[in-house]
């Protein structure tokens, strides 16, 4: 996964029970500074992306005009072909 500067390995995927969700570790960097993290992308009943991390949850809406993805625990921002 990548942002702004900054590229995240996401590994140790964990099915989260009775959720459609897995838990990441995440390890990230860029420029010169490294950090760690846990990560949970998951979607919600409307189709939107929703990233929970320690005391964070985002939230990005559903594009209109496109069928809905799965999200792959290999590679969660990457629709299923």
């Amino acid at each position: 996964m990548t942002g702004l500067e900054t590229a995240c390995t996401m590994t140790n995927p964990v099915a989260v029970r009775g959720l459609n969700a897995t838990l990441f570790d995440m390890n990230c960097a860029g420029e010169g500074e490294t950090s760690s993290d846990r990560m949970m992308p998951m979607s919600d009943r409307d189709g939107a992306s929703v990233r929970v991390t320690d005391g964070q949850t985002f939230v990005s809406p559903r594009c209109t005009g496109f069928a809905p993805v799965s999200i792959s625990p290999a590679m969660p921002w990457m629709p299923l072909k």
